[in-house]
């Protein structure tokens, strides 16, 4: 038999107003999903809500008496059969919100016809992905559930390597013990400080465990290149741009970086003018195409254009970071991103950053599982003395999964390159 959205609206409402658990449940639904038409299933709904506020029962009774006044709905609620679809309840609730999702869906396309603006069209998208795949009500879980899950993560560790990604620094893995898929890590510091420097080591050291994309929207994918390939023979191609390489020791190098670097799965995008909307776009087709995925790198969120011409540095931040958070939470994967520190913190006695320093929003420290901080202490000594190699301290000011403190790294300016003091 074939059932028509009235039929499902009323054998929907029918069993919950008889079974007041199906009708709390119902009514979750509707409060996370903006996608119950204007009809009277939904003017009964707005009524037997109230009376559950009120603490009373909504039975047929009293939504009768609360309607005496409406008759339109006093006789739509009269006309409710007693069906009998308990085992069922849960086929015919989901098929009703699905028929929901696709008229949302349709009026969206349709309002997409009429923009004229870029911005729009692609906030437009993204709330129709979220009418699709918001098919999951938000609800509570009883600790029965996760326990036995939790236990096993204690006692059997090697199960759950999967889910924490190492960054191939043992001084760095030994500190943080691993970083959770669906973890947001930034990394900050003044500039040229060396935080492109820091993510091209993290990204040429973890590409040899993990599929990675790097998004540059400072560099061209051939200054990117470049810069991988130095930092893996450990060459200052700054100076060989200029000279050449001469000795065949250096070219053997090159030769063999090049063939190991071409053998790891890592992507570029190296987009001037990608937004965070398009960003999550270009994600969510790779993490389809490519469900081994596990991390991405975005050089740098401070000159990430606006997605909307009249936001403040402080909106568009809070929005990049909101917006990285949800998607290394939804599509399971790593995301570190590059973030600017204020000029006050060069104005401190000791200049050594803390999460105060972060530049423009407040949302950065908030969002962010992990915040690292790039500091050299020796910093005058190692101008005045012009080294190449410094010693650098990687200050880990939020770490909601562990302990926070510093870890001691080399960082080779002429190789772009950070050493693990233990390699």
């Amino acid at each position: 038999m074939k059932h028509t959205v009235q039929d499902l609206e009323q054998e929907i409402l029918s069993l919950a107003i008889k079974n007041e658990h199906y009708l709390i449940e119902l009514l979750c639904e509707r409060a996370d999903n903006p996608i119950f038409p204007n009809s009277m299933f939904n003017d009964v709904l707005d009524i037997a809500e109230g009376l559950i506020q009120e603490d009373r029962k909504a039975t047929r009774g009293t939504l009768l008496v609360q309607t005496k006044n409406l008759p339109h709905l006093k006789d739509y609620i009269k006309s409710l059969k007693d069906y009998s679809i308990d085992s069922d309840w849960k086929y015919y609730k989901d098929k009703l919100l699905d028929h929901y999702r696709v008229e949302r869906v349709k009026k969206i396309a349709n309002k997409i016809s009429e923009l004229n603006n870029i911005d729009k069209i692609q906030g437009a998208f993204e709330e129709m992905e979220n009418t699709l795949t918001q098919r999951k009500s938000i609800g509570l879980i009883h600790v029965s559930e996760i326990v036995d899950q939790v236990y096993n993560n204690l006692t059997k560790p090697e199960d759950t390597r999967e889910q924490y990604l190492q960054t191939g620094f043992p001084t760095i893995d030994e500190y943080v013990l691993g970083i959770a898929l669906g973890s947001l890590i930034v990394i900050a510091a003044r500039p040229s400080k060396g935080k492109s420097s820091l993510a091209l080591s993290l990204l040429n050291r973890m590409s040899k465990m993990y599929d990675c994309v790097l998004f540059s929207i400072e560099m061209t994918n051939t200054e990117v290149t470049t810069n991988l390939l130095a930092g893996t023979t450990g060459q200052n191609l700054g100076r060989a741009r200029a000279k050449g390489l001469t000795s065949k020791h250096s070219i053997d190098l090159l030769n063999s970086g090049k063939s190991e670097l071409a053998r790891r799965n890592i992507k570029v995008c190296d987009s001037a003018d990608i937004n965070i909307y398009r960003l999550h776009q270009i994600i969510k087709h790779e993490k389809m195409k490519n469900p081994n995925l596990k991390c991405i790198f975005v050089d740098y969120i401070g000159i990430m254009p606006y997605s909307s011409a009249n936001q403040t540095e402080y909106q568009a931040l809070s929005e990049i970071t909101k917006t990285l958070k949800q998607i290394a939470i939804k599509y399971n994967i790593v995301i570190f991103a590059l973030a600017q520190l204020n000029r006050k913190v060069e104005d401190t006695a000791t200049k050594v950053p803390n999460l105060a320093s972060l530049r423009g929003s407040g949302s950065i420290e908030q969002d962010a599982n992990q915040v690292w901080f790039i500091h050299h202490p020796n910093e005058e000594e190692d101008k005045e003395e012009n080294r190449l190699v410094i010693d650098t301290d990687i200050i880990i000011a939020k770490n909601r999964g562990g302990r926070t403190g510093t870890v001691g790294l080399a960082f080779d300016k002429g190789a772009t390159k950070f050493y693990d003091k233990q390699d």
